[in-house]
């Protein structure tokens, strides 16, 4: 229980650090804003209400106007779904190349003040209002991304607290004693060593998305330089009440690999790999692989192995704003395809998200879908 906890605060701690190494790159990016600015150009208008910045023959505050859509674009959508850290860093990204455009007007202005001895007392006044206007924006924006962020670090707290993740991690013996993976007492020394080292799939150990494949790694060996001598692997579903049961070749072999399309076996030497294929229609809940093998005295030994087979989860939030269409996608499969508009994305999913903007267009319609063996898992949202 104390590990758990440790391993509790440890998460907590590690959202914080990644936030806080995110911000310290903030302001590293911010920072490179005080370098000498080339090609740059003040003007004023003729009718002396606005001042303009101008980049390269660009008005800087163009640049601003489109980041600043951006930035809204996200930062709106973000307080309308449950969001998270991977989410804060997008924001966070967007917002430092906004504050940079604001902090460049800003020393552009400052620096036509300082060097320009032709200006009117009204226009130095103009000039500093723009200064205060670039400054105000810089402070909206970082108050409204603290804000977001602070939501989502007491969320991810709450979600700690709640949530107790549950794992096998571990195998039955031959005589039924429960081992842990990680467990290893005489570390392989004895002559006759029969275990699973590993359970596990993409989705994490000891569990599996219906429609994956769930990977059971072990050692069986006879001394030395003994030989496997091949096992039988047995499936089983107790919501179904189902055995399936495979068998590796029947006679004595050093390395090979078998495969019989929803189960396949590789050895090396004395080490083995099991896949097996669970079904997409497969009841959710504990499963359980029993792995027999020969003895040299003719006997039978068998191990036995449990995992979880988990629902994939799909849900899709979308908002529209100013032009945009915002995409949140929470599951947890690795990846994930979106179709909008006739426009295609497949994003990889990070902390159990993935995030996108498409341009709006007169579509209603948005299809988020799985990828390659859970292509079958689809959900459609409209806008």
């Amino acid at each position: 229980m104390e590990g758990v906890v440790k391993m509790k605060r440890f998460g907590v701690a590690l959202a914080i650090i990644v936030v806080l190494l995110v911000l310290v790159g903030a302001s590293s990016v911010v920072a490179e804003s005080s370098e000498p600015l080339m090609d740059v150009q003040v003007k004023i208008r003729a009718n002396q209400t606005h001042v303009l910045v101008y980049v390269n023959g660009v008005p800087l505050n163009d640049k601003i106007s489109d980041l600043q859509n951006q930035y809204h674009v996200v930062s709106n959508h973000l307080k309308q779904v449950d969001s998270n850290v991977y989410d804060y860093i997008l924001l966070n990204e967007m917002k430092t190349r906004l504050i940079r455009m604001h902090q460049y007007a800003v020393n552009a202005l400052q620096k036509e003040i300082a060097m320009n001895g032709n200006l009117t007392n009204e226009q130095k006044e103009l000039i500093l209002n723009e200064i205060a206007r670039h400054n105000t924006e810089i402070m909206n924006v970082q108050s409204d991304a603290d804000s977001i962020l602070i939501n989502i670090l007491m969320r991810y707290q709450q979600t700690i607290n709640e949530r107790g993740e549950f794992s096998y991690g571990g195998y039955h013996d031959i005589y039924g004693d429960f081992h842990y993976f990680k467990e290893v007492d005489d570390m392989y020394l004895t002559e006759n060593v029969f275990r699973v080292t590993d359970c596990y799939s993409e989705f994490g150990q000891s569990k599996v998305l219906q429609g994956g494949w769930i990977t059971i790694k072990g050692i069986s060996s006879y001394g030395t330089f003994g030989t496997s001598r091949g096992i039988v692997v047995t499936y089983y579903d107790p919501a179904l009440g189902e055995e399936r049961k495979y068998r590796s070749l029947g006679r004595n072999f050093v390395n090979g690999e078998v495969n019989f399309g929803d189960f396949r076996i590789k050895w090396d030497k004395n080490v083995f790999e099991i896949k097996l294929k669970i079904d997409e229609d497969t009841p959710e809940g504990m499963k359980q692989v029993t792995i027999e093998r020969k003895t040299m005295d003719g006997k039978t030994e068998s191990i036995k192995v449990a995992f979880d087979v988990v629902k994939p989860q799909l849900e899709v939030y979308t908002t529209a704003y100013n032009g945009k269409v915002a995409v949140t996608v929470k599951t947890n499969l690795d990846k994930v395809r979106i179709e909008y508009g006739g426009q295609v994305k497949e994003l990889t999913t990070q902390f159990d998200r993935a995030f996108t903007i498409f341009d709006q267009t007169g579509s209603t319609k948005l299809i988020a879908s799985g990828v390659g063996d859970y292509s079958f898992v689809k959900v459609t949202s409209v806008i």
